[in-house]
């Protein structure tokens, strides 16, 4: 089999989204977590057209009309661009990250890339909302925000779990 070919089938088991957007723009102004009392969404996005998109991904979208935020985190972000990127992923040392966007904008992305989106609300007390949200910009730091992406345990939705599971206890 060809290492193209390998690789195409390789991405079809991948849970990405794209590499850089310019329609799509990281938000950094966040309100202190203390003042925030969001209604916490599960975004699921469905199949795309592309390989790497045959699995669908999802996102955590933070709303709250009071404070204005509307902040989607993705677990799913990687870099085609990346140094080595092929031979990363040929290897299993893709590097991905979470990157925190509009979520009204991330909605907007997957909508005219003809993908369904759907949400799903989280029925979170207060403080379970402020752990997930606290947790989620603490891994959205530059610092925390890589991880080495394996299929099985650490991916786009195995993340998304876990900053589900801390803010449950």
């Amino acid at each position: 089999m060809s290492a193209s070919r390998v690789a195409g089938l390789l991405w079809a088991v991948c849970c990405g989204l794209w590499a850089t957007s310019p329609t799509l723009s990281a938000q950094r102004v966040r309100p202190p977590a203390q003042s925030l009392q969001p209604t916490v969404y599960l975004v699921t996005i469905g199949q795309g057209e592309y390989v790497w998109e045959k699995f669908g991904h999802n996102a955590l979208l933070f709303r709250d009309a009071a404070t204005g935020v509307d902040i989607a985190y993705n677990w799913g972000v990687f870099d085609f661009a990346q140094p080595d990127f092929l031979k990363r992923f040929l290897t299993g040392d893709t590097r991905y990250w979470v990157e925190a966007y509009p979520g009204q904008a991330l909605i907007d992305y997957y909508k005219r890339s003809n993908r369904t989106v759907t949400l799903q609300r989280l029925n979170l007390t207060p403080d379970q909302t402020r752990r997930a949200y606290q947790f989620s910009q603490w891994n959205a730091r530059e610092a925390n925000k890589y991880y080495r992406y394996d299929y099985f345990r650490d991916n786009c939705s195995t993340r998304l779990r876990d900053v589900i599971d801390l803010a449950l206890g």
